[in-house]
């Protein structure tokens, strides 16, 4: 199967300046979770250009900006999906370059933009393979919108597109990530827990407010939540086992009142992330635990939790496909087996259906200053585009392939 590898680089290198077009038209036209309208009609016209791709569109892949295609090999063989997401951030980009976005604060700093171009360049690879009778099984790629931000309902583009069933009738799923940590010719590619789940905390604690002038004439929200935030923030250094991955961070402390006014109530919230189910729990628990010191100090408190995506779990099998695909077409690619952190993504909801991996891939810029993910200086080395295309398309023939089931 080697040479089937070497053509696929040569004929990701042919596609590399298609791909590159494609990734600055995506940067230059950004669009927010659930409103991926140009995004994906985008999507949906390059894949009618191919010969072999059937596409769907809109709410029959459970998502009104959704776009699912097909390929079908000529022969029997197993089923893959291969995904990528296609919302942008409300972030106003600092780049200066000739793709900077046009959509004033509204920004792709996440690299989303490079995932829907590395998933339309397999379609082509792909496309290619079954016009040259190399294709077995069936291949579906799911361009979803909407994986940073949840609707009304508290539910991402991944959650919804799991309801359309494209997932039930595959296999195994792989999807790849920007990283700008690394350079290209690295990826980190981790087994089991990998990305954190993600949760939002909101609370407010209540007093009766006052005069700043006379604290002692009521009870001060403002000082009784100093002592909230202290009992927070120390969850996770005094209550947490210290080799269990997890976080905390508040983000967001409101009052009304002035500078000489003491207000009657003070809001916060924040998120808090876990690696397994068990701590999530733990932590929700000791939160409500924290939010209670406002009680012993004369004051009283409340506060909801609200649960997002699960922590993201890489199948064994599946993770060993991925790396198969890298080494398979790189032999000078380097593989970092660690997780990627705490920050959550809503692939995970595909790993907890079946088995699923996603593969951080380096694209760090050289020589030049950017910033990481979700900030307005975030940009990609775009030679990595053809890189991510072959390495989605070599994933889906091993796994189309391959015996033993993921």
């Amino acid at each position: 199967m080697s040479s089937l590898f070497n053509e696929l680089v040569a004929a990701a290198e042919k596609l590399e300046n298609d791909l590159i077009t494609w990734r600055r038209h995506l940067h230059q036209h950004p669009e927010l979770s659930f409103q991926e309208h140009e995004t994906a009609a985008f999507v949906k016209k390059e894949l009618e250009k191919l010969t072999h791709v059937h596409v769907q569109a809109g709410e029959e892949t459970g998502c009104t900006t959704g776009v699912i295609a097909l390929i079908e090999g000529d022969d029997e063989g197993k089923s893959v999906a291969l995904r990528a997401d296609m919302d942008a951030l409300p972030i106003y980009e600092q780049n200066e370059t000739d793709y900077t976005s046009k959509n004033e604060g509204v920004m792709h700093a996440c690299g989303h933009d490079a995932h829907t171009t590395m998933l339309l360049g397999a379609a082509h690879l792909l496309d290619e393979m079954k016009s040259e009778g190399h294709l077995v099984g069936k291949i579906y790629f799911v361009f979803q919108p909407a994986e940073e931000t949840t609707d009304e309902y508290g539910k991402t583009g991944g959650a919804y597109m799991i309801n359309s069933g494209v997932y039930h009738n595959v296999d195994a799923a792989y999807a790849l990530h920007m990283d700008p940590t690394l350079t290209r010719g690295s990826v980190r590619l981790n087994e089991g827990a990998s990305m954190a789940n993600v949760n939002i905390f909101r609370g407010k604690v209540t007093g009766t407010g006052g005069h700043g002038a006379y604290p002692h004439e009521g009870t001060d929200p403002a000082w009784m939540t100093s002592f909230v935030m202290q009992a927070l923030y120390g969850i996770q250094a005094r209550q947490m086992p210290p080799l269990e991955p997890a976080v905390l961070s508040i983000g967001e402390i409101k009052s009304e009142g002035a500078e000489n006014v003491i207000p009657s109530e003070v809001k916060l919230g924040g998120t808090f992330r876990t690696y397994n189910e068990n701590t999530r729990e733990v932590y929700a628990e000791k939160i409500e635990e924290a939010f209670k010191t406002a009680e012993a100090l004369g004051g009283s408190s409340e506060v909801t939790i609200e649960y997002g995506e699960p922590a993201l779990n890489n199948d064994a099998v599946a993770v060993s496909v991925l790396e198969n695909s890298v080494t398979s077409l790189f032999s000078d690619y380097q593989i970092l087996k660690e997780p990627y952190g705490l920050g959550g993504e809503d692939f995970a909801y595909v790993a907890t259906q079946l088995p699923a991996a996603m593969m951080f891939v380096g694209a760090g810029l050289e020589g030049r200053e950017q910033d990481g993910l979700h900030m307005p200086k975030f940009d990609i080395d775009e030679t990595v585009l053809k890189d991510g295309a072959a390495i989605l398309a070599a994933a889906a023939v091993i796994e189309t392939t391959q015996n033993s089931t993921t």
